[in-house]
């Protein structure tokens, strides 16, 4: 079964964690509405990928194993300016300090 990208969200936050997260603060991290969340809890606590003690989520081993497994969840974020071209970087510009284009014809 494939995860949708909130159960992803909670999946690869719980892998972080090392005593599990509370309930409520999943539900101030990701703005989604309450049913959202629940429904997302339910289907991995019947995935047996989380456990859920009181008001507590914690990841169970066979959560770390599939989430190590698909590597879908654990996938490193890759910098936002990775995608600029070199003839486009250049110097960082401190405050106060004026900016003159370069003009290649």
């Amino acid at each position: 079964m494939r995860l949708n990208n909130l159960q992803k969200l909670m999946l690869n936050d719980l892998f972080k964690s090392t005593e599990g997260l509370y309930i409520y603060t999943l539900y101030n991290r990701y703005n989604s509405s309450p049913k959202e969340l629940f429904l997302a809890i339910e289907v991995l606590t019947k995935m047996s990928l989380v456990k859920s003690d009181d008001e507590r989520l914690t990841i169970t081993t066979s959560g770390i194993e599939y989430a190590i497994k698909t590597y879908e969840v654990i996938k490193a974020k890759s910098n936002k300016l990775d995608g600029i071209q070199e003839k486009f970087s250049g110097p960082k510009i401190e405050i106060n300090q004026f900016y003159i284009p370069k003009i290649i014809n």
